[in-house]
């Protein structure tokens, strides 16, 4: 009970009555998570840079490694391999508020239908733009770091309009 008050909290679930289920985004709302998303991954980016430390650096270049070598074809393959990722970055960034709202915001993500990173050249940008992120993080460069993130969300962010639109359009 205590879970599903919790994922009802977050705004993953919807009770009708006795009814649960899934919660279904508008059009808007998913807009707007990945809006939050472009600035959210933009600052831990650079808190990583600022606030990394040896051990950070490992698990991101062992993210970025990793992703060379899925089968990018495989939708889960990269969703989790992008979910890791993105999961070492936070933690470098050692802000626990950071972390806490980026869980949430990549929790909503994963109930959308599709994922961004399978379309035509998504998941080779993404791979190159998250060894882009390792190194400004590794260097300290937090200006860099962000801008690339920055850069990167907003990518998603593009590409996520277009599925909505065209969802919109052909339902």
């Amino acid at each position: 009970r205590e879970a599903v008050v919790r994922l009802e909290a977050e705004g993953l679930l919807s009770r009708s009555g006795m009814v649960i289920s899934v919660r279904a985004r508008s059009e808007g709302e998913i807009i707007d998570i990945y809006r939050v998303r472009v600035h959210l991954e933009a600052e831990i980016a650079a808190d990583a840079a600022r606030r990394r430390d040896e051990l950070d650096l490992v698990r991101l270049r062992a993210a970025v490694e990793a992703e060379a070598t899925i089968d990018s074809t495989d939708p889960t393959a990269v969703v989790e391999a992008n979910r890791r990722f993105h999961a070492a970055l936070a933690e470098a960034s050692h802000n626990p508020t950071l972390v806490e709202l980026q869980g949430r915001l990549t929790a909503q993500i994963a109930t959308l239908p599709a994922t961004t990173l399978l379309a035509p050249g998504r998941w080779e940008r993404a791979h190159a733009q998250h060894g882009e992120i390792a190194e400004a993080v590794a260097g300290q460069d937090a200006e860099t770091a962000s801008r690339v993130a920055r850069s990167h969300m907003q990518e998603a962010k593009d590409l996520r309009v277009e599925y909505v639109t065209r969802q919109a359009m052909s339902g």
